[in-house]
């Protein structure tokens, strides 16, 4: 009877520490997990900041390339209306120039001339050209007056003005006619395939300064 009840005792002792054992071993884990979750939520607090920061420098990054890339646009845009408002300024003083320098001929004076540059067409290419019945100048001939073959080919140019920057293309590849020796003096700068010059009379009104 005394050893049963000593077993019983021993066993209720034995089944005691092993669910304290039991008990402590879950308090463990317990802390262990709330350990591993608490890290783990360090962690992914850490993320959300680090990913939060790189979009907050992605956006000001963002905002900067388009605050520059509109600061470029608008920049263009100034240059292009600037060089627009030069461009025509220019265009505006070489038209008034070209008008100033065939102002310096009457009408009779500038027929005259085309009717010189018609017949040594004539006779020296065989080639009939279109005396134009008002004179017409062009900026891509230096101001000058282009003349055309009866086939609407560019036969040359009479009388671009002096100091006109022209392309090389315009004049360039051209025959070009002026009235008399002092035009071409004023000319003798003008690249051009041939100079041709008439000796048609001197007028006071040619003096160009």
């Amino acid at each position: 009877m005394l050893d049963r009840e000593r077993k019983r005792v021993a066993e209720e002792a034995r089944l005691a520490a092993e669910a304290e054992a039991e008990q402590v071993r879950l308090e463990e884990a317990a802390r262990d997990e709330a350990r591993r979750l608490e890290k783990l939520e360090e962690t992914n607090r850490r993320a959300r900041e680090l990913a939060d920061a790189r979009h907050a420098r992605w956006l000001e990054e963002r905002a900067e390339q388009v605050a520059r890339r509109n600061r470029e646009l608008a920049e263009a845009e100034e240059r292009r209306l600037r060089e627009e408002a030069e461009e025509a300024e220019r265009v505006s003083r070489a038209e008034e120039a070209g008008r100033a320098w065939w102002s310096l001929l009457s009408g009779a004076q500038v027929r005259e001339l085309f009717e010189a540059v018609a017949a040594w067409a004539r006779q020296e290419h065989k080639v009939q050209l279109r005396i134009p019945d008002e004179l017409y100048t062009d900026l891509r001939y230096g101001h000058g007056a282009p003349l055309f073959r009866v086939d609407g080919y560019v036969y040359g140019v009479a009388r671009p003005r002096p100091g006109v920057l022209v392309p090389s293309n315009g004049v360039g590849q051209l025959t070009v006619f002026v009235r008399n020796k002092a035009e071409a003096k004023l000319l003798a700068d003008v690249k051009c395939k041939e100079l041709v010059v008439f000796d048609l009379p001197e007028h006071e009104q040619l003096f160009f300064g």
